[in-house]
């Protein structure tokens, strides 16, 4: 990490590790830039910088196939996508992010294939919810239940909020 005001090197390090958990590796990288930089962040700078769960693996590498899927948005992808999605949440129940690609999905396969809106957006909804539910403090959740408030609720001012919870 270089400094861009004066280009004066602030901090280097190496990192090799078994990939067994993903989030802990990210978890010690952030801890380490911290350190160095000496953030402080008040009474709470003890505790993680964002507090994760332990997430199977196997769901996380499905979660991600499933957003590869999903960025194609064609009805074959976005079809790939849910499925992937399903498999994460199968893998792991309590984990929020697949909940909200799947929700994702379906909203986007109604808007991109017309499918009916009474066929897909409570699915869509339901896994919004339970995104947010499983974890309140990530963004993903809210995201899709503001696509759902907007595109197809016409609720501007509930999207709006989860848009603003959101960010």
């Amino acid at each position: 990490m270089v400094a861009i005001a004066d280009g004066c090197h602030l901090w280097s390090e190496r990192y090799d590790r078994e990939l067994t958990d993903i989030f802990a590796i990210q978890d010690e990288i952030s801890q380490a830039i911290v350190d160095v930089l000496k953030v402080k962040l008040g009474p709470q700078a003890e505790q993680p910088l964002i507090p994760r769960r332990r997430v199977n693996m196997h769901a996380y590498r499905a979660y991600l196939e499933g957003r590869h899927h999903y960025q194609q948005l064609t009805e074959a992808g976005l079809i790939r996508s849910s499925e992937c999605f399903e498999r994460a949440i199968v893998l792991d129940p309590e984990y929020a992010a697949p909940n909200a690609g799947l929700a994702e999905s379906y909203i986007y396969l109604h808007l991109y294939t017309c499918t009916p809106t009474h066929q897909v957006i409570p699915k869509a909804l339901a896994a919004a919810e339970r995104a947010i539910w499983l974890d309140p403090n990530a963004p993903e959740g809210y995201v899709a239940r503001g696509l759902i408030r907007g595109a197809s609720e016409r609720n501007w001012v509930a999207a709006n909020q989860d848009f603003e919870k959101a960010l």
